[in-house]
C-alpha cells in the first residue's frame, strides 16, 4: 500500500488527515497534563493551546 493510499484510507475512516489526527491527539494529552498537573508550565500551555487552537 502506498503513502498516498494510506492516507486516503485514514481520512476515509478517521475522518482527518494523520497530521490533523495527531494535533488532536497533542491537544487531548496537553489538556489531561494540564488538569492533572498542579503547576504546570503555563506559559507553554498558554502557546500551545494558541497555536492548535488557531
Amino acid at each position: 500500500m502506498s503513502e498516498r493510499q494510506l492516507r486516503r484510507r485514514f481520512l476515509v475512516a478517521v475522518g482527518l488527515s494523520p497530521k490533523a489526527y495527531a494535533r488532536v491527539v497533542r491537544l487531548h494529552r496537553a489538556m489531561a497534563l494540564a488538569r492533572s498537573s498542579s503547576v504546570p508550565d503555563w506559559a507553554s500551555c498558554v502557546r500551545f493551546f494558541q497555536a492548535a487552537a488557531g
